[in-house]
């Protein structure tokens, strides 16, 4: 087998290699993989006798996140496996090259998340209730949304004071009031790598679930991303049942997922 050589590098030195990756997708990744969970990676040069081959990202659970060693797919990412000690891989469907090298090594998988563009045109828009309004958040009201946020999903507090604090200083994080009290928000996460793609997403407090106000949100972010000539695009868990529903009534449609590939 060729010796290959894996050196992790500063995140900067990869930007001309990832963006032609992402070029040569067929659809975008989900933006929270994209602009979340890799840029907190480590990122890997490969080499071959002096030469760089491609490179890798691989996150604290010895998981990959990316591959792309043109010309040297197959032999360079068994070397990795045995050099980086890697437990498995996550792959979408749009990642051909990727996932179908990941397969060679598969012991058993799973699908992680569903990736939806949109499918229906936007037609009708359903009011939210009356006395409720649907708003940008500011940084007064940012206290608000984390602890709404930490008291429905568990997120952690201080991870949600820096990722709320980042969209609404990019006027990207929508509430839903009702009589003054926060039932819900909404975001519209622009991507700054794979232009005009933003990433909606909602959360809505359990008490008011199953009342239609998630696909209301959905549907007025997709309408908010038209008007900046936007193309929305979301995700959700697999067996988000209650998401899965919002979004699809929302005119949405899922084509693409996400595929945890374990190797041992």
């Amino acid at each position: 087998m060729s010796q290959y050589q894996f050196e992790q590098a500063p995140i900067e030195e990869f930007k001309d290699a990832k963006e032609l990756y992402l070029a040569n997708l067929a659809a975008p990744l989900d933006g929270m993989w994209e602009s979340g969970f890799i840029p907190l990676a480590d990122h890997y040069q490969i080499s071959l006798n002096g030469e760089v081959v491609g490179y890798l990202i691989v996150n604290d659970d010895r998981y990959l996140l990316q591959f792309d060693a043109p010309d040297h797919q197959r032999s360079a990412f068994a070397s990795a496996i045995e050099a980086l000690g890697l437990k498995g891989a996550f792959t979408s469907t749009i990642e051909q090259p990727y996932l179908e090298v990941a397969r060679e090594h598969e012991i058993s998988s799973s699908s992680n998340a569903l990736m939806y563009g949109e499918f229906s045109p936007l037609k009708s828009m359903l009011p939210f209730d009356p006395g409720a309004r649907f708003i940008n958040i500011s940084l007064n009201g940012l206290e608000m949304a984390i602890q709404f946020a930490h008291k429905t999903l568990g997120a952690n507090i201080e991870w949600l004071r820096g990722y709320y604090t980042l969209l609404i200083n990019r006027d990207e994080l929508f509430g839903l009031y009702l009589n003054g009290v926060l039932i819900g928000t909404g975001e519209r996460r622009v991507s700054e790598t794979q232009k005009p793609y933003a990433d909606i997403g909602v959360i809505v407090s359990k008490e008011y679930r199953g009342k239609g106000n998630a696909t209301k949100i959905l549907k007025t972010l997709r309408q908010y991303c038209h008007k900046n000539k936007l193309i929305p695009i979301c995700s959700t868990e697999v067996d988000n049942k209650a998401a899965r529903k919002a979004i699809e009534n929302a005119g949405f449609k899922s084509n693409n997922q996400i595929i945890q590939i374990n190797f041992k």
